[in-house]
């Protein structure tokens, strides 16, 4: 194909970079290389997810959450669209456990997305296109527990001066909200640096 169309595929802009399929240098990425030999995607998401098979989990009625809005979440999560759920507050509060409660009361699997840091293990970068790329496809009978999920949805970065601005990845992350096929529930301890939209 001509280098123009090339070039075009590798913009920052393109689903090829935005779903992490190109690597900053313009090279494909290993795992998508690999993926293309297998004629499988499951490689490129193996390291991010981690099937919740616990049998047992703790009554949704045992968390200090009001009958009322567990019954609207539960709903919501039968129901057959994409959603976001959004659970913040203190560490160590209960709302992993919730989260996971709340699934399988609404006869779906929870699939935990392991935390930033333990993914990249020290090393640069982020796996924000990873997780663009996950929810771009539509999963069926199951929730993603996005755990620990600060780091992804800080869409506002403080400046020099102290004040609040719009980070690189808001564009990204409120585009793959809007967009989110699938039933999310998001997990933060803080909501002091996500943007209003987001």
């Amino acid at each position: 194909i001509p280098n123009r169309s090339i070039n075009l595929l590798k913009r920052k802009d393109s689903k090829l970079r935005l779903y992490g399929f190109i690597e900053e240098g313009g090279t494909l990425d290993d795992d998508f290389v690999e993926c293309m030999n297998t004629h499988s995607m499951d490689l490129f998401f193996c390291d991010l997810l981690k099937k919740d098979d616990s049998e047992s989990c703790y009554e949704l009625e045992s968390f200090n959450v009001d009958e009322n809005t567990r019954n609207i979440m539960s709903r919501m999560l039968g129901g057959k669209e994409g959603l976001s759920i959004l659970l913040y507050g203190k560490p160590g509060s209960g709302k992993t456990e919730f989260a996971k409660s709340l699934a399988k009361k609404s006869g779906l699997t929870p699939y935990i997305f392991k935390n930033e840091s333990e993914l990249l293990n020290g090393k640069n970068g982020s796996v924000l296109p990873r997780l663009n790329c996950l929810l771009s496809m539509t999963s069926k009978d199951r929730v993603y527990i996005i755990d620990e999920a600060d780091s992804i949805l800080r869409t506002c970065d403080y400046s020099f001066l102290g004040m609040l601005s719009p980070s690189q990845n808001k564009g990204t992350v409120n585009k793959m909200l809007e967009e989110n096929r699938n039933k999310i529930i998001w997990i933060v301890n803080f909501t002091s640096q996500m943007d209003e939209s987001t």
